[in-house]
């Protein structure tokens, strides 16, 4: 009861977990409290149950049943749930009208002259490599060109 008191919703996993039991122990001790009227299940489901105290009983007739599939119609194909007719939301106002938004020009000159720089620096760093290694030559690239 003190873990049901002190958070709004309580699974089976997670009692058991809190108790050190196993969850079909904690899930017989929910069961027990709810038949005994101090908890509820809130959830109208028979796997992944929450449970809250008693005082929680309006949740449970707030929260929508799971939809349920209709036998033989496949497995995609779902009967929404029976629902009382609910009253119609208020209108939203419309938003009023705006203005294209203006885009920027973006000067890209700093930008090419900084990738000129990267280009021209990756050249200088090759041809120092190939003159280190000692592979190619002056006459490897008059040959290529």
């Amino acid at each position: 009861m003190d873990l049901l008191a002190a958070l709004p919703l309580v699974s089976a996993t997670t009692l058991a977990a809190a108790l050190g039991l196993s969850v079909n122990a904690a899930g017989a001790i929910l069961g027990d409290l709810v038949r005994r009227g101090a908890a509820v299940e809130v959830t109208h489901r028979r796997s992944r149950r929450l449970f809250g105290l008693a005082g929680l009983a309006p949740l449970r007739e707030a929260a929508a049943p799971p939809r349920r599939s209709v036998p033989g119609r496949g497995r995609l194909r779902a009967v929404p749930p029976e629902t009382e007719a609910r009253p119609a939301a208020e209108a939203v106002p419309p938003l009023p009208p705006t203005a294209p938004l203006a885009r920027p020009a973006f000067d890209y000159g700093e930008l090419a002259a900084a990738m000129q720089a990267v280009d021209a620096a990756i050249r200088t760093a090759r041809a120092g490599l190939t003159r280190a290694a000692g592979i190619g030559g002056a006459d490897d690239d008059d040959a290529a060109g």
